[in-house]
């Protein structure tokens, strides 16, 4: 049965159930790439970690005895490239987790007044007088009575959890469309893509979700 969350002022937006999602399953799922990413790079870095040995020591120069006898070679460690590896993995790997943490930021910032259980449900928005089509989207327009803020935050908070979490289970949501956008113009919603591939998808999926 699809949830309904009621805004004190303005529109309804009726939540019909997306599937629950899992950053395990979640496709697309930013904060379970760059994880993944991370994880990868510290492997990487333990694999070179462990083919560093401190006491390895060579002429750099000497190719036999003869070398030895013309130019005193310096001495060096050959090892030293696998250490200087797994510190770039290292770094790689924590650049990684720094944007998976962004991805949780964002979608804290973005859905600070959305409940988290609310979050994996395509939204169906109520009083909406007409869709247009505009440059690599939608122009929704509401009823001049709508309260727009909501509306929009609501919108905004699925783009971003789309983003962190995956669009696993969502392939009917417009929210859910890869490069999704929205912004407000008076009692209208620019709903829009910035991968050219999914407005046409984008426009389908709007048209379904507008009441």
């Amino acid at each position: 049965m699809p949830r309904i969350t009621h805004w004190s002022l303005g529109a309804v937006l009726l939540l019909g159930c997306g599937g629950a999602q899992s950053p395990e399953s979640a496709i697309e799922s930013g904060i379970v790439r760059e994880e993944r990413a991370a994880q990868r790079e510290e492997r990487a870095a333990a694999a070179d970690e462990a083919r560093y040995d401190p006491d390895a020591r060579a002429l750099l120069g000497a190719s036999g005895p003869v070398a030895l006898l013309v130019a005193a070679p310096e001495v060096y460690n050959p090892t030293d490239r696998y250490r200087e590896r797994a510190q770039r993995h290292r770094q790689h790997a924590n650049q990684h987790l720094e944007r998976a943490a962004e991805y949780r930021t964002f979608e804290a910032r973005e859905c600070a007044l959305v409940p988290s259980e609310t979050r994996d449900a395509c939204p169906l928005l109520v009083d909406v007088e007409r869709v247009d089509d505009v440059d690599a989207g939608v122009r929704i327009t509401f009823a001049a009575y709508s309260e727009m803020e909501p509306v929009v935050q609501e919108l905004r908070c699925h783009i971003a959890f789309a983003a962190a979490e995956g669009r696993e289970g969502m392939e009917s949501c417009a929210l859910y469309v890869p490069g999704a956008q929205v912004s407000v113009e008076g009692h209208a919603v620019l709903l829009t893509t910035n991968d050219r591939h999914y407005v046409g998808e984008l426009r389908r999926r709007a048209r379904q979700q507008a009441l």
